[in-house]
């Protein structure tokens, strides 16, 4: 990845290059600097950083877009051979964000210093709240997702920020973490055994969801969060039983197994400020997977491995060479977005004891083992994964 320097300031007067770019959503190079899908650019008003754009197309020359002409001229921009365009996601820095640089005029490319490093922390920020913003988006509109991807890509590190944006109170939202021997008794209602007097009664009592959904209820104004970590280790048909219905018919009743109270009251419904955030690990075949009914209710977002978030240097080297380990010794069964492990592998935090060697050695080659046996990689990546190094 490279990070350019852009001022918007064409000429003298306000930075009108950068209405432009917004405007348009395109970004402007000459052919010697030679942008490149994924690049970063820094938009400057020729002093401080005013945005961040991710180019996400490729290079065009501007005389290929006779639509832009008119613009160009009333910007007094040159309009020749020498422009390139290339489509651009944008985002705009916050006042107090603003990257200082010193003036220059045109395009440059910003080295990896200070500036280089604020501009990949705060692009990264973006992207993280993007992402965040899509699934609450569409936890919204559909009530219930799935955050779904190989293991440490952070999934529920995710999950817990969704909950808490969309939250006011930290005991607004609930984690749980479903297994094989999970079912509707402990997630839903339950028998449970009560001692009055010496004498032993069995009554039925809400569970973890039962009790949630009943909370939610009683507060319409409010929003509630269930993260279900491992979604998909249980028997999901038998955990859920007639809430697959009421996943979708949200405040409608639904008739349970076991009834409540004096009066056995089996009616049981999911109000529409119940939100539902299920992680699932790609990469393990050996669990169950969602049957279609169940599946057509959910939302899937996929959360992949970051390079942007592992630092330069060895560890980047690092993930470099797993990565191309997985582009050249994965099983045709297998997708590479499905398996190969992600960033959390590669940042060490050796104030807690963990150094990248370590990971390497007790995290990450371990896993890699694990994927030979389950033929996920091919026997011909036991020499990379031997010679992987920190």
């Amino acid at each position: 990845m490279n990070i350019w320097k852009l001022g918007c300031r064409w000429g003298t007067g306000a930075p009108n290059f950068y209405s432009f770019i917004k405007e348009k959503q395109i970004v402007i190079g000459v052919w010697q600097n030679e942008y490149k899908t994924g690049d970063l650019v820094l938009l400057t008003d020729g002093f401080s950083g005013i945005a961040i754009a991710k180019l996400i197309g490729s290079a065009q020359p501007v005389t290929d877009h006779p639509e832009l002409e008119e613009d160009f001229n009333r910007l007094e921009i040159p309009y020749d051979e020498g422009l390139f365009t290339a489509p651009v996601i944008c985002y705009e820095l916050a006042r107090e964000n603003r990257l200082w640089y010193k003036a220059q005029v045109g395009i440059c490319q910003i080295n990896q210093d200070h500036i280089w490093d604020n501009v990949l922390q705060l692009y990264t920020e973006f992207e993280k709240m993007q992402v965040i913003n899509d699934s609450e988006a569409l936890l919204k509109a559909k009530g219930q997702i799935v955050l779904q991807g190989p293991p440490g890509t952070g999934k529920t590190r995710l999950a817990k920020l969704i909950a808490k944006q969309l939250t006011t109170d930290e005991a607004d939202y609930k984690l749980i973490q479903f297994h094989p021997a999970y079912a509707y008794e402990d997630f839903v209602r339950g028998i449970v055994a009560e001692t009055t007097g010496g004498s032993i009664s069995y009554v039925a009592e809400n569970k973890v969801l039962g009790d949630f959904a009943q909370q939610a209820q009683a507060n319409p104004s409010k929003k509630y969060v269930l993260i279900i970590d491992e979604i998909n280790r249980a028997n999901l048909p038998s955990v859920l039983g007639e809430l697959i219905y009421a996943l979708e018919y949200r405040g409608e009743d639904v008739e349970s197994v076991y009834g409540l109270g004096a009066e056995k009251n089996r009616t049981l419904q999911l109000p529409k400020n119940l939100f539902i955030i299920g992680t699932m690990n790609t990469a393990d075949r050996s669990v169950g997977h969602m049957d279609y009914a169940i599946r057509r209710r959910f939302a899937f977002v996929s959360v992949l491995p970051d390079e942007s978030v592992v630092p330069e240097g060895p560890a980047r080297k690092l993930f470099a060479s797993v990565h191309e380990l997985f582009s050249n010794h994965l099983s045709p069964e297998f997708q590479a977005k499905d398996v190969q492990p992600g960033h959390s592998y590669f940042l060490a935090n050796e104030t807690e004891g963990l150094s990248l060697k370590q990971k390497l050695d007790y995290e990450l080659k371990p896993l890699l083992q694990e994927y030979l046996k389950d033929g996920i990689l091919m026997t011909s990546a036991q020499v990379g994964i031997d010679n992987l190094s920190a």
